[in-house]
């Protein structure tokens, strides 16, 4: 059964301008993970998005034991499904806080302004179908469990590769769109200059060099 979120979060909270991602709507989404009681349980990818981490990620540092408690049904079999326990969560994710506020942005996914930015895993609503609705994250509080309790799954994925497919949220993606494009011209332009130079370097230089 899909796990739904508590209402009591104003859904009137402004939009920063970040490009891309707009931060409030992931911190209305974080705090209303962190209000749920400590006895909540959560499923992988909800653990994962409140970390800030992918599955992927996640599945790595229930292996490696570096992430938070968890349970897993029927142990012994590969694909047991694994689950969270909120207060765990919590525990794990404040005894894990970070002190520079540029570090917990880039922790946070916020920041789209290079490519290795958008090579990172971002969690996305997709359809039944494969076809992708939004980024999860820039959802509303009512909107986030009305997607959830449609049956949308959230799937991770490197936002380049999300950029190459449509999505049902037009004016979203039109967001991660310019920032996508900008980051494209910032590194077409380093891309140039470092050619400029190298051409430049190879005709001052002798010819036997």
């Amino acid at each position: 059964m899909p796990m739904t979120l508590p209402e009591q979060i104003p859904e009137t909270l402004p939009t920063a301008p970040i490009p891309g991602l707009p931060s409030l709507h992931e911190l209305q989404v974080m705090d209303m993970l962190a209000r749920m009681p400590p006895e909540a349980i959560l499923d992988a990818p909800l653990a994962a998005i409140y970390l800030r981490v992918s599955e992927q990620t996640l599945a790595k540092m229930r292996a490696d034991k570096s992430g938070p408690q968890y349970s897993q049904g029927d142990s012994g079999a590969r694909n047991a499904k694994v689950s969270y326990r909120m207060g765990d969560i919590r525990d794990w994710h404040q005894s894990k806080r970070i002190s520079s506020t540029m570090e917990a942005a880039k922790r946070r996914g916020m920041c789209f302004s290079t490519l290795s930015d958008f090579a990172e895993p971002q969690p996305m609503w997709a359809k039944p179908d494969g076809g992708l609705v939004s980024h999860s994250l820039t959802s509303s509080v009512s909107d986030f469990n009305a997607k959830s309790l449609a049956g949308l799954e959230i799937v991770w994925m490197p936002m380049i590769e999300a950029m190459g497919l449509p999505w049902d949220d037009v004016a979203t993606r039109r967001r991660f769109h310019d920032a996508y494009l900008l980051a494209l011209e910032t590194e077409a332009g380093r891309a140039r200059s470092a050619q400029d130079e190298s051409e430049l370097l190879a005709g001052v230089l002798p010819a036997n060099a």
